[in-house]
């Protein structure tokens, strides 16, 4: 069937994503901004409710966080780039408590939320309040020539 599928279309790469963050998050490093070892409340200080104030960066991006999934669905239109800036998805993590495994343990997949977070204190960091996906286009996708993305424009 000719359904337009071609070697040149996009498609999404779920977990790939994560190189991604952490390449993100190590620029932040780089230039001085954030410490993996520093608590994720100490730059995003509304995180820190629910039990979550002593959770560190590194927690985080070590799977470690107690985060693995938001208790409350995220919608279409939280995603919007401009909503994302306003804080949508920032306000639901924010309210979200810390899950612990049965055991005490923190550690479980963070399949979605890693980014989120991530997303979250990148955007609070960064210098020009961008986010991790205008990060990635500007310095991988449109500097190298790579075609990735985190996130879409309208029209792509």
């Amino acid at each position: 069937t000719d359904d337009g599928f071609t070697g040149d279309s996009l498609i999404n790469t779920f977990s790939s994503t994560k190189s991604l963050t952490a390449i993100a998050m190590a620029k932040l490093v780089e230039m001085g901004l954030l410490d993996y070892r520093a608590k994720i409340a100490d730059y995003w200080p509304e995180f820190g409710g629910k039990g979550k104030s002593q959770i560190t960066v590194g927690q985080l991006m070590r799977h470690e966080a107690g985060l693995p999934f938001l208790e409350k669905s995220v919608l279409k239109k939280n995603l919007m780039k401009e909503n994302i800036k306003n804080n949508e998805i920032g306000e639901i993590i924010e309210n979200q408590k810390q899950i612990v495994r049965n055991d005490g343990e923190a550690r479980q997949y963070h399949s979605i939320t890693r980014g989120w977070v991530a997303n979250e204190i990148f955007r609070r960091l960064h210098p020009e309040r961008i986010t991790i996906g205008q990060f990635i286009r500007r310095e991988l996708s449109e500097e190298i020539g790579a075609d990735v993305f985190i996130g879409l424009n309208e029209g792509e």
